[in-house]
């Protein structure tokens, strides 16, 4: 699956976990198809991190349920220069251009 593919639909897994009747997130279980600058394990937690021209996406991985593969139930965009939090759509569109 495309980036983009999956970035979606790690942000629509972030925003309706809190929206989950069960106090669960909504998993994305896809693997990217463009090289993480940084893919980070600890634990059962995953980090990858993509490199746009201006910003940086990071997307955390963790198992849902005991057992489970790690999904994508948080995703953060900011910028490269000072950290400042970015549009997470502007930056998943740089992301795929490089």
């Amino acid at each position: 699956m495309r980036l983009r593919g999956i970035v979606t639909l790690a942000l629509l897994g972030a925003a309706l976990s809190g929206c989950a009747s069960r106090g669960g997130p909504a998993p994305a279980r896809s693997q990217p198809a463009a090289t993480p600058r940084i893919d980070l394990a600890e634990g059962d937690a995953h980090k990858l991190q993509f490199a746009g021209a201006s910003c940086l996406l990071d997307i955390y991985l963790y198992p849902v349920s005991a057992g489970a593969e790690p999904s994508a139930t948080h995703v953060e965009a900011r910028l490269r220069q000072g950290g400042a939090p970015a549009d997470p759509g502007v930056c998943i569109r740089e992301v795929e251009q490089r």
